[in-house]
C-alpha cells in the first residue's frame, strides 16, 4: 500500500496532539535537507499470541517472514492498527531474524517515533513478532517507517553536467556558463570610477600658438573610487590604466585684457586628437567683459591600458594678448565607463 500525501498522521508534541498529512511528516521529524520516506507493513488476520511471528506480507505465510532492504536507510517510526478497540500489544521489530528493538505497548490505533532512528544497510532484512499481548486483539496491522536522507548536490555532480572541472566552489556561490565551461559567477563592477581635477595654474599664457598644445590643467585631484584606474603624472598628463571607455567633462574658465581673444580646446590621447572640439565666446575686454570659458560635456573616448590623456588649447583669433586660467572654478572630470 503506497503512502499518499493525503494520508493523515496523528502525533503528540509537548503534550499537544496534532494531525497532519503525510506530505508534512518530514517537517515534523525536523529534517534539514529532507528525506524520502517509505513503509514496510505486515498483517495478522487472526488472534494475536505472545512471541509469535505470524505477521505476514500476504497469502498467510508462516515462519521467519522478512522483507530485504535494497538501500541504506533509517527506521524512525512504527505504527499499529487493530480492529479490536481495546487491544494493547507491544511489538518486536526483527532485524536479520534477531531482535532489533521492542516497541512500547500500542493501543488499538497508535504509533511510536524512535528517539534515535535505527540505521540499516542494504541487504539487511526486516520482520515483525508479537512481543506481549496485554489485552487480546484480532485482525491487526503493523508498519515500520523508513527514511533515506537527501544528498545535496556536490561539485562532482555539477562537473558531470558538462564533464568539466570548475575547481572548488563554496556554499551559496552562483555559477554561470561562459560558452565552454561552468565557472563561478562574479558580479560586474557596479561602482563609478572617476577622477576630478581642479585647475591651480593662473600664470601660464594659454593664448599662444594656432596649433593645439597641452596646458597644465591637472591640479588638485579628487578620486571617487577610482581603484587605480587613473594616474596623474603631472599637471599636463594622466595615464589610463585599463582598456575600455572614458567619459570626459571639462569647464575651463579664462581671463584676458585683449579684445576678441578666442580659444578652442580638445582632448588628446597619446598626442592624437580625440572627441569633440570646444570653442569659447571671445572676450570683449570692455565694460567688464574679461572672461570666457571652454566646455566639454559627456564626451566618450575609447582608451587602452597605458594611454596618456592630455587637454590641449590653441589660439583661434589673431590676437596674442596674454590669457590665463581662473583657478578654483576650472576643472576636469574623467569617469571610467562601466561595460
Amino acid at each position: 500500500m503506497p503512502l499518499q500525501d493525503t494520508d493523515l498522521f496523528r502525533v503528540e508534541r509537548a503534550g499537544i496532539k496534532y494531525q497532519m498529512p503525510a506530505s508534512q511528516i518530514t517537517d515534523y521529524i525536523g529534517t534539514t535537507n529532507g528525506y524520502t520516506i517509505f513503509p514496510i507493513w505486515a498483517e495478522e488476520g487472526g488472534g494475536l499470541t505472545n512471541n509469535n511471528r505470524q505477521w505476514s506480507f500476504g497469502n498467510g505465510a508462516t515462519g521467519a517472514i522478512n522483507i530485504v532492504l535494497p538501500v541504506d536507510c533509517e527506521l524512525f517510526a512504527v505504527s499499529f492498527d487493530c480492529e479490536t478497540a481495546a487491544s494493547q500489544v507491544s511489538m518486536d521489530v526483527m532485524i536479520d531474524d534477531a531482535l532489533g528493538f521492542t516497541t512500547k505497548v500500542f493501543a488499538a490505533k497508535d504509533f511510536e517515533l524512535r528517539p534515535t532512528p535505527l540505521s540499516l544497510t542494504a541487504g539487511q532484512y526486516v520482520g515483525f513478532r508479537t512481543n506481549t499481548e496485554v489485552v487480546a486483539g484480532t485482525d491487526a496491522r503493523v508498519c515500520a517507517w523508513f527514511r533515506i536522507k537527501a544528498t545535496p548536490v556536490s561539485t562532482s555532480v555539477i562537473n558531470d553536467l558538462l564533464d568539466v572541472s570548475i575547481g572548488s566552489i563554496t556554499s551559496g556561490q552562483l555559477l554561470q556558463f561562459n560558452g565552454s565551461n561552468i565557472v563561478p559567477f562574479t558580479l560586474p563592477d557596479q561602482l563609478d570610477r572617476a577622477l576630478t581635477t581642479t585647475v591651480l595654474d593662473n600664470t601660464t599664457n594659454i593664448n599662444q600658438g594656432t596649433t593645439y598644445a597641452p596646458i597644465p590643467v591637472f591640479g588638485t585631484s579628487l578620486a571617487v573610487n577610482d581603484n587605480g584606474s587613473f594616474t596623474v603624472d603631472n599637471t599636463q598628463e594622466i595615464t589610463i590604466n585599463f582598456d575600455g571607455w572614458i567619459e570626459v567633462n571639462s569647464n575651463i574658465n579664462y581671463t584676458s585684457g585683449g579684445q576678441r581673444v578666442a580659444l578652442q580646446s580638445v582632448f588628446t590621447l597619446d598626442s592624437t586628437t580625440v572627441g569633440f572640439q570646444a570653442s569659447g565666446g571671445y572676450i570683449r575686454a570692455t565694460s567688464g567683459h574679461n572672461e570666457a570659458s571652454l566646455h566639454h560635456s559627456g564626451v566618450y573616448i575609447p582608451v587602452t591600458n597605458g594611454s596618456v590623456l592630455r587637454y590641449a588649447i590653441r589660439r583661434e583669433s589673431t590676437l596674442t594678448t596674454a590669457t590665463t586660467m581662473i583657478p578654483g572654478v576650472s576643472g576636469i572630470t574623467i569617469r571610467r565607463v562601466k561595460t
